[in-house]
């Protein structure tokens, strides 16, 4: 085993697609930051900010928003979003949450109950977790007290705590760790990358973030990975136009083989520095390979800079959050719907 680290108005794209704003987070609720998670026709995610953020469950079938966690009142900070184990309890760690500044990996029961599995002490919780068949996390702490980011393991029940390995203090390689012989295959990369990454048909996606304008790749790139290669491969350079910044979630896939993820900034509102746009869905075409924009926010109604990573339902729909604009500047929770593929 490997692990690889409320009415609102639909708004047409064309003649494919439409954009819906599903729900308008509010000032005391926070901003849509976190990945999706879509489950039983829920969907799950998480909101920051300053003095607010929550874990929210939205029933697209009922259009009902219920808070589950309210981030700031238990002291925990935002979390990247949730997993779910094959009971329905809920699992995601935090970037604060205890007294010396670290973060906290929690469970949410089926029940509503809210266990605290273990603090990170000095580190945070960086990005998404994953879950194996015998109920073991894994996860990466960002900065911990040895000052280096640390994969992890911890089993459910918030037993077995182990650190697997230590990356260091790089941010610009990807790493491949064989749980079976331990070993740690470090892949140098165009820039740093801060988004959770998809593995499918045996390669992994990712997105960097972009350099200084002047140098290589001032955008960011999207790329992929194919054990056991030592490289990283360069699909698409993001010009501004199609997307700039750091995907923050994560990819998905669709029935077919075509990969979506968004860019938090760029698209066509970009107008260069001091004019980011307000990012844009992306489209990589399976087979092809070809990069497309399938949709740009404007930063009104529709949402503007979403920063969590994506979900997709058994018909290609796509879910997601923003985390600035719609109604109360706040972001939106969203579907990207298909109207003829």
């Amino acid at each position: 085993m490997k692990i690889v680290i409320t009415f609102f108005a639909a708004i047409a794209i064309g003649q494919s697609q439409t954009l819906t704003p599903l729900y308008n987070f509010t000032e005391d609720q926070g901003s849509g930051v976190g990945t999706l998670l879509l489950a039983n026709g829920t969907l799950y995610g998480t909101t920051n900010g300053s003095i607010a953020g929550m874990l929210f469950a939205y029933n697209i079938a009922t259009a009902t928003l219920t808070p589950l966690i309210n981030f700031v009142e238990t002291g925990m900070g935002g979390s990247a979003g949730v997993i779910m184990d094959a009971s329905g309890n809920l699992y995601g760690a935090t970037q604060t949450g205890v007294p010396n500044g670290g973060g906290e990996l929690f469970q949410l029961t089926t029940s509503g109950h809210l266990n605290v599995l273990h603090a990170f002490g000095a580190g945070v919780g960086r990005g998404g977790l994953a879950l194996s068949a015998d109920g073991t996390l894994y996860g990466v702490t960002g900065f911990s007290r040895h000052q280096q980011n640390e994969i992890y393991s911890i089993g459910t029940d918030g037993l077995n705590w182990k650190i697997l390995h230590r990356l260091g203090t790089e941010s610009s390689y990807l790493f491949d760790l064989n749980l079976t012989t331990g070993n740690c295959t470090t892949v140098k990369l165009p820039h740093v990358s801060d988004s959770n990454l998809l593995a499918t048909g045996g390669a992994v996606y990712g997105v960097t973030t972009g350099s200084t304008l002047g140098q290589p790749y001032p955008f960011g790139v999207l790329f992929s990975y194919v054990p056991p290669s030592m490289e990283a491969q360069i699909l698409h350079r993001f010009n501004g136009k199609d997307g700039e910044g750091g995907l923050v979630g994560g990819m998905v896939v669709d029935a077919a083989g075509n990969i979506y993820g968004v860019m938090t900034d760029g698209g066509s509102t970009y107008g260069g520095p001091g004019e980011e746009g307000w990012g844009v869905v992306f489209e990589l075409v399976a087979g092809t390979g070809e990069y497309k924009v399938v949709y740009n926010f404007t930063g009104g109604a529709d949402g503007g800079m979403p920063y969590g990573g994506l979900a997709i339902d058994a018909s290609g729909n796509l879910y997601g959050t923003t985390a600035s604009g719609g109604a109360y500047g706040r972001g939106t929770l969203f579907e990207l719907s298909w109207l003829a593929k």
